[in-house]
């Protein structure tokens, strides 16, 4: 016991007599779960954002995949299914000119004619050729509609502003 200055006398404090058990800093153990809420709130958190990121990056993907199958539309003058296009025949086989022109024909084209290639040096491949931007998107559909991939714009005189060239069946 520790005395007083006032007069010597001892007194009792708190000090003195600690409670019984941890006290102050001693805490006891935490619960599991106390322990792993934490991990569990940031794993929330992760898996939240990504399904974020994944929704914002789906959106835009399906955005840029609209905008370019909207940049395989041919732009400027609507596709004129009265122009007049020529199919030419520049293989062995008979007929080709014919049955190709039935193809444009079933898809809506008037002015269709079917002949055979002159003498005149042939292209390489099949190829439909035309005159000037204004026939560019019919050039296309009728390329489209014969099922060629080439399609090239002439700056010579064509026979008629398309002519669709087939040197292979």
């Amino acid at each position: 016991m520790a005395s007083s200055s006032k007069g010597g006398v001892g007194f009792n404090d708190e000090f003195e007599n600690p409670p019984a058990g941890p006290v102050g800093a001693h805490r006891g153990k935490k619960s599991r779960w106390a322990r792993f809420l934490p991990y569990f709130i940031a794993l929330c958190v992760a898996v939240a954002f990504g399904c974020g990121a994944w929704g914002v990056w789906s959106a835009v993907a399906i955005r840029n995949s609209q905008h370019g199958a909207e940049a395989l539309q041919p732009m400027g003058s609507p596709v004129d299914k009265g122009t007049v296009v020529i199919v030419y025949n520049a293989t062995q086989v008979a007929g080709l000119a014919g049955q190709n022109r039935t193809t444009l024909k079933n898809q809506g084209f008037s002015n269709v004619l079917a002949q055979n290639w002159p003498d005149a040096q042939a292209p390489t491949s099949n190829v439909v050729w035309y005159n000037g931007a204004n026939n560019e998107n019919t050039a296309d559909q009728v390329a489209s509609d014969l099922g060629i991939s080439q399609v090239v714009e002439q700056t010579y005189p064509l026979n008629a502003p398309i002519e669709a060239i087939f040197v292979n069946p």
